[in-house]
């Protein structure tokens, strides 16, 4: 079964889901690698034709290697993000690798609800729009939110448009029904939030 991205396999009453990197995801990395990568190339470019001593040196060194660390690691966090086996339920919990650092189980009879969260981002000052993104959570019967997928839009441009959030919408409200379902319990549209960067 295939959902945007999203390919959901099922077998021995285990259900898996995969996520395949589109264009945009790679665009995506390239655009916070590159800039961060050729940073740090700068600073080296710029020390070994400067004085030890020359502080202008310093204080630019400083803000480009600051401004190299974010994007790289930004770069670096999407690039080991997974995508096999994001998401795993069996008969008895739901296995979710959100992160290439976090595996998080959740027993299947603590969760109470599945949501669906919008998030669109701006520029700070500006009403010009930088992402959209949704984020299917698990609430937990204790009330805790714990993100498991990530839905990215596949458009590179016009992240404006309200086609991409209809995108965007129409994928996580699939996936979402699709995990109530196989968890037994309720979805939730959260709504579309306005974010900051």
């Amino acid at each position: 079964m295939q959902i945007g991205n999203f390919t959901i396999q099922q077998e021995n009453g285990k259900t898996t889901i995969n996520y395949h990197r589109s264009l945009k995801d790679w665009f995506d990395i390239i655009l916070f690698l590159v800039p961060g990568i050729a940073a740090f190339t700068f600073i080296v470019i710029m020390y070994r034709h400067t004085r030890f001593s020359d502080w202008i040196y310093w204080v630019i060194a400083g803000v480009l290697g600051f401004y190299a660390l974010i994007k790289l690691a930004e770069g670096l966090s999407r690039l080991i993000r997974p995508v096999r086996s994001i998401v795993v339920i069996n008969q008895h919990d739901l296995t979710s690798r959100y992160s290439g650092f976090r595996k998080t189980v959740i027993p299947l009879h603590e969760i109470s609800q599945i949501q669906l969260r919008g998030t669109k981002e701006e520029m700070a000052g500006k009403a010009t729009r930088t992402s959209t993104y949704c984020k299917i959570e698990v609430l937990d019967k204790q009330g805790k939110a714990t993100p498991i997928i990530l839905i990215n839009t596949k458009k590179l441009f016009r992240l404006s448009n309200k086609k991409t959030s209809a995108d965007v919408y129409d994928v996580g409200q699939e996936l979402a029904k699709f995990l109530a379902e196989k968890t037994h319990v309720t979805y939730r549209w959260m709504g579309f939030q306005t974010g900051y960067k």
